[in-house]
């Protein structure tokens, strides 16, 4: 049996001391153990009735977490992830340290990170006619045929005339013909752009995604690779002199196609020879046919005479025409009894009168001036010199003289 008759000669300061460590020991105890009762006696001992909590013990569910109210509103740090007000842990480990065990249903690890959806992909697009019907002009099939024609190349087509004379038309008749023969029709309306803006143009159209940082040569590159992979059928709209550099420098490559309207009469050296198509004016019975699908070929027939004399004073041009019949159009619906008449005698006053509404496209000169702004200064000072025949008229000896 041990002998504790040597605590009895123990010092006032060392049971002091003792009691001291005694103190201290259960402190700790109840912090990692959380016990129900401590008795202490002679020697010290330390009994251990209940355990309440321990390290390794889970509890029903996260609404027993004892955080507070302030954090009830709020995520907090878990083990290097977080615990949000629910009670699960979002990325980091499963439990809150000596605190509280998340079950595992309330997990998550290592979540996937949130990928965009894809781009939706490109739309084709082809505007619709401006006439109800189409005026075959003569040289469609070798326009198609020449789009079709790839051999390895694309086939590059360029129908270029005066503003207004059908070059838009007979593009949307085109694309309209030969969908089916490509994966997707884009349209990209030129005008007035930058080469830049002309070339990001086409890239977004075509859903091609170019690098910010890279130069306009690069961004050429980019997109010519990226049609390369794919069978597209392009309409580049009214290429201007703003614009034209891009198309010296940039075509779709096969098995794309390319069709081009424009007023310039040379575009590009990678367009062929062959390739190039001259739109002129109607002839006298497509001009007919045009002034037909406005006012009906009954309403014609009744002034006969006023049209045959209204298609001569418009030189069958198909803007001057379709400006014209909008006009008699207006009359015949405010009850003018002879409209064609009426309008055909104000065209013979004054060219000017070939204008409807406040929109240019309905302008004769309005659209005549962007032919005229593309000309260079010296074609320009020419191109006023023929006012000198005015208003007798001239024949085209005179005016290669003049020019």
């Amino acid at each position: 049996m041990l002998d504790f008759s040597f605590l009895f000669a123990l010092s006032l300061e060392a049971w002091f001391a003792v009691g001291v460590v005694v103190i201290l020991l259960a402190t700790l105890l109840f912090y990692f153990f959380e016990l129900d009762e401590l008795e202490l006696a002679i020697p010290p001992k330390v009994k251990l009735k209940r355990r309440v909590r321990s390290r390794g013990q889970q509890v029903s569910s996260a609404q027993n977490s004892p955080l507070s109210a302030s954090q009830a509103g709020s995520s907090v740090n878990v083990s290097g992830g977080i615990l949000n007000a629910d009670g699960d842990v979002v990325a980091g480990g499963v439990q809150m340290r000596d605190k509280i065990m998340i079950r595992d249903s309330q997990v998550t690890i290592n979540p996937p990170p949130v990928v965009a959806p894809p781009a939706p992909a490109p739309r084709d697009y082809v505007p619709q006619h401006v006439a109800s019907v189409y005026v075959q002009r003569g040289i469609e099939n070798q326009v198609r045929e020449r789009l079709l024609a790839g051999n390895g190349v694309a086939a590059i087509v360029s129908v270029y005339a005066p503003g207004g004379v059908g070059k838009t038309e007979l593009a949307i008749q085109i694309s309209n013909e030969l969908r089916a023969q490509f994966e997707k029709t884009f349209w990209i309306d030129c005008n007035d752009k930058t080469p830049e803006a002309a070339l990001d143009d086409t890239a977004r159209a075509v859903g091609c995604a170019l690098t910010p940082n890279a130069d306009y040569e690069g961004h050429i590159y980019e997109l010519a690779a990226y049609l390369g992979q794919r069978r597209y059928l392009l309409i580049f709209d009214d290429v201007r002199a703003d614009n034209v550099t891009l198309f010296q420098k940039f075509m779709p490559p096969a098995p794309c196609a390319a069709l081009l309207t424009s007023r310039l009469t040379e575009i590009s050296h990678l367009i062929p020879t062959n390739a190039v198509f001259h739109l002129k004016t109607m002839d006298k019975a497509q001009a007919r046919a045009l002034l037909e699908t406005t006012l009906t070929r009954e309403r014609v027939d009744a002034e006969a005479d006023a049209a045959a004399r209204l298609l001569e004073r418009c030189r069958f041009h198909p803007l001057a025409l379709d400006i014209a019949a909008r006009m008699i159009l207006k009359l015949a619906n405010e009850g003018v009894k002879q409209p064609l008449a009426a309008i055909e005698k104000r065209v013979a006053q004054n060219l000017d009168a070939l204008a409807a509404g406040s929109d240019e496209r309905s302008n004769l000169f309005a659209v005549f001036a962007i032919s005229y702004d593309d000309l260079v200064q010296a074609d320009q000072t020419r191109f006023q010199q023929l006012a000198a025949f005015a208003p007798s008229g001239f024949g085209i000896p005179a005016v290669a003289f003049v020019w």
